[in-house]
């Protein structure tokens, strides 16, 4: 078989997405807000996604007995409906997980991170009303 190379001239260069235009991901959460999240998802938010599957599903059980992380919803598995934890089966509902890892801070780590996440948001404020305000028509000072 012989290939016969295309000229060049009829190709359309794919445009590139200006790297600006999207936002980084903040987290380990998805993009787009999914119904429930895998076993794998979580792993990866708990870092233990290196793991081996068998591991993290023994991981998973312990955490249900001992640290009170919700049990995964009801699956289908060999014709049967359980609850345990089945690897690439079982999902979870985002807020029950959200709710649990949010539990898992120490009361004073938490207070922390809301009196740091108020003092952003205010200084967030305060900027947005500083260039709102500085604009040609303001007159100069606003003291």
């Amino acid at each position: 078989m012989h290939l016969v190379p295309l000229p060049a001239d009829n190709v359309m260069p794919f445009p590139a997405m200006p790297g600006a235009s999207r936002p980084a991901r903040p987290s380990a959460l998805p993009e787009r807000p999914e119904p429930t999240w895998s076993m794998a998802a979580i792993a990866r938010m708990l870092g233990v996604n290196h793991r081996s599957e068998r591991w993290q599903r023994a991981y998973f059980n312990q955490l249900i007995a001992n640290a009170h992380f919700p049990k995964p919803l009801p699956t289908m598995h060999r014709g049967e409906l359980v609850r345990d934890v089945v690897p690439r089966r079982s999902r979870w509902l985002p807020a029950a997980v959200t709710a649990w890892i949010g539990g898992q801070l120490p009361s004073e780590a938490a207070e922390q991170l809301a009196s740091e996440e108020a003092t952003a948001a205010a200084n967030r404020l305060d900027a947005a009303a500083d260039s709102l305000f500085a604009g040609p028509l303001s007159g100069g000072d606003a003291a």
